[in-house]
């Protein structure tokens, strides 16, 4: 396992609550500077549980690819633990790329069941609550379903 010089870093940083003092810092700053309403700090008490700031944000990167591969495949992963930090993030990362292209595609499949929805009350083929709430047409959609049923 060869680790990049940022791991070797946070590996030699022993000093593990000063390191998360220091997170907090620039999170509280980032906040404030962004103007956040809401924002979550790293527990001072984690400090004890971990040797080295590389074993905290190995075991935080853990955490979010569980977090990651449910919001991706609808239960908890677990990632190899022969994985680096960094490439614990690349999992992450593509998971997190994965999830948002799924729930994209989720939306423009809604959308146009939406639409046909609309299509079928307007040809009168449905009524409109058909799809559990009441559906209001413009007059034009009215019309425009009809056109395009006879060929318009």
């Amino acid at each position: 396992m060869t680790l990049s010089s940022r791991e070797l870093g946070l590996l030699r940083t022993s000093d593990v609550l000063g390191y998360i003092q220091a997170q907090n810092a620039a999170r509280n700053a980032q906040a404030k500077a962004e103007g956040w309403t809401f924002w979550t700090l790293m527990a001072e008490s984690l400090a004890s549980e971990y040797s080295n700031a590389y074993e905290l944000e190995l075991c935080f990167a853990r955490g979010a690819y569980s977090d990651t591969h449910k919001d991706w495949a609808g239960c908890r992963g677990s990632v190899s633990p022969d994985l680096t930090l960094e490439q614990v993030e690349a999992e992450v990362e593509k998971l997190a790329t994965w999830a948002a292209e799924e729930y994209e595609a989720e939306q423009e499949w809604l959308a146009e069941q939406k639409q046909m929805e609309r299509d079928q009350i307007a040809l009168g083929l449905t009524d409109s609550m058909s799809c559990g709430e009441e559906v209001e047409l413009e007059e034009w959609e009215v019309y425009e379903a009809k056109a395009e049923e006879v060929g318009y």
